[in-house]
């Protein structure tokens, strides 16, 4: 009852290859009914072709060496449905032995959603990346932790910092920041960055920004 009303797509498997489970969450996921699957090679009913091959070498050598590297863990791997579809899924694959036998049992989720939504994200990333870049305005962000994440072109032109690729972790060793009286250096609780991490509110703050390469 529980693996017929799990949220996931559920399939057991004997030593054979053979499915010896499949709860109703398999039948919408890959396009076979229980009856259809039943008693049929795995590899059949949701490897794709071009893989199957290398599944059932990797259960041999399962049965043969008792390896359990790829027990209880995510796999990200590729499935096909009954019309020849294939889909980025989610596998989490248990081991139990009854006797003399061995099952495995296997819940499957579609990535599918997911990885669009993932690549969606990427593109729009991209983008402002691109133009946080081409901007004449120097942007600089960090995360909440303090440590930067973005120094665009124009941060790096005005703080004296190369063109290309830098070691964010690293980029305050090239510059110093001073009062706006340009003497006196600010501490690092003084920065306007630690200030604003703390919950200051920082606006119009004037500083003076001198490049290590530069004499004082």
């Amino acid at each position: 009852s529980i693996l017929h009303t799990a949220h996931e797509a559920f399939i057991g498997m004997d030593t054979a290859g053979m499915i010896v489970e499949w709860n109703p969450q398999a039948e919408r996921m890959f396009g076979w009914r229980r009856d259809e699957a039943i008693g049929t090679p795995l590899h059949d009913k949701i490897i794709p072709p071009a893989i199957r091959q290398a599944h059932s070498a990797g259960l041999r050598h399962f049965l043969l060496s008792g390896s359990e590297r790829v027990m209880n863990k995510r796999l990200q791997l590729t499935a096909a449905r009954r019309d020849g579809a294939e889909f980025p899924c989610e596998l989490t694959i248990g081991h139990v032995r009854v006797g003399d036998e061995q099952f495995f049992g296997g819940f499957i989720s579609d990535q599918s959603e997911r990885q669009r939504v993932d690549k969606e994200l990427a593109a729009e990333r991209a983008l402002l990346s691109a133009v946080l870049e081409t901007m004449d305005i120097a942007v600089v962000a960090c995360d909440r932790h303090g440590a930067l994440t973005l120094f665009n072109r124009a941060s790096r032109q005005l703080h004296g910092l190369p063109m290309d690729d830098i070691d964010y972790a690293r980029v305050t060793d090239h510059f110093s920041l001073f009062a706006s009286d340009g003497v006196r250096q600010l501490a690092y609780d003084e920065l306007p960055l630690a200030r604003a991490l703390r919950g200051d509110h920082v606006r119009d703050e004037q500083v003076v920004i001198k490049p290590s390469a530069q004499p004082a």
